[in-house]
């Protein structure tokens, strides 16, 4: 009960001073209360504008950031697609030279082709035209042979030299060749006339040196030898001697100007050797190797380049040695003969 008179009396007194403060207030402060108002609400106005103006700025920014991205993506992708087209004109470009380059060699490999046809068709022009001249000259050497024929009964050598006598008379055989045919004749007829007989390899490059002796200048070719001491061989003397004197027979006649044989003699791996070299113009590869692997003479082109072929018949057929050959263009020229010896 006492509470509630309490109540009712501090109620009481906060009626009391609320309406005394409405009765002290003046129309001054009441002015000034509702400019305090108004202002508060324009200041209430002015903050949500500036909080929608910064929300409007915000996403404004957002936007921005969005634009930049999109910018900066457009831009990467663009300089990824310059770069890929530099790189494809690079290789494109790469791959133009590599087939200019690759154009380039098939043109010089039919520039060649074309040469080395032409080089055929001169060396076939060349060679029916020696074929000519030997078919012309057998004629000529058969009808001789004919009118001969009566009086080669038992003067065979007096027939021989009647013969060669006729063949440079003639025109038909060169002085120089006389002798490669008589060495010829005798590198074929010396085996099966010849005993075997032991001798040195010394003995036998010297009387194939005395074989070729007329053939060339000594002043304009020079001969170095060098013989080890070396055991003897069994060989048919004149027929080997022979066959060596037609390889000295290619060197020289090789060597157009200045230049020097050089000739010597070792053992290997228990047999004799002899290397004969030369500085002259050599011959081509496939002369050099058809001579090995004996060929029959199908490459030579003349009696010099034959005889190398009968040279390496007698060396590994007939006394069962091996001749080796090895030839650069305008370098020179090297024969390496193996033979067996007695020991």
């Amino acid at each position: 009960m006492r509470l509630n008179t309490f109540t009712l009396l501090f109620a009481v007194l906060v009626s009391f001073g609320i309406a005394y403060s409405f009765a002290q207030t003046t129309p001054e402060q009441l002015r000034q209360n509702e400019m305090a108002n108004a202002a508060s609400e324009k200041y209430s106005e002015a903050m949500q504008e500036i909080t929608h103006l910064q929300q409007l700025l915000s996403i404004r920014n957002q936007e921005r950031y969005v634009m930049g991205g999109i910018i900066a993506g457009l831009i990467f992708l663009i300089v990824w697609l310059f770069g890929k087209m530099f790189s494809l004109k690079n290789d494109t470009v790469r791959r133009l030279e590599a087939k200019r380059t690759e154009m380039a060699e098939y043109r010089a490999r039919i520039h060649y082709l074309e040469k080395h046809l032409e080089e055929l068709k001169e060396e076939l022009e060349t060679r029916k035209a020696s074929e000519n001249q030997i078919k012309s000259t057998a004629e000529k050497i058969l009808d001789f042979a004919h009118g001969k024929l009566k009086s080669l009964k038992s003067a065979s050598t007096s027939a021989h030299s009647d013969l060669t006598d006729f063949l440079v008379e003639e025109e038909l055989l060169p002085v120089e060749d006389l002798n490669h045919l008589r060495k010829l004749t005798e590198l074929t007829e010396a085996g099966n006339k010849e005993a075997t007989q032991s001798t040195t390899i010394e003995s036998i490059v010297k009387r194939a040196l005395q074989l070729t002796g007329n053939t060339y200048d000594p002043e304009k070719i020079t001969f170095k030898l060098s013989f080890a001491k070396l055991p003897d061989l069994s060989c048919h003397p004149k027929q080997l001697s022979a066959a060596f004197a037609q390889i000295l027979d290619f060197s020289i006649h090789s060597i157009k100007d200045k230049g020097t044989i050089v000739i010597s003699s070792y053992m290997s791996m228990g047999d004799l050797q002899v290397s004969i070299s030369d500085n002259g113009e050599g011959c081509s590869e496939s002369l050099s190797r058809s001579v090995m692997r004996g060929e029959s003479g199908k490459m030579a082109s003349n009696e010099r380049e034959k005889g190398l072929y009968e040279s390496r018949k007698v060396i590994e057929e007939d006394h069962g040695g091996k001749m080796e050959m090895g030839s650069v263009e305008n370098v020179g020229t090297e024969f390496v003969i193996t033979l067996p010896s007695n020991k």
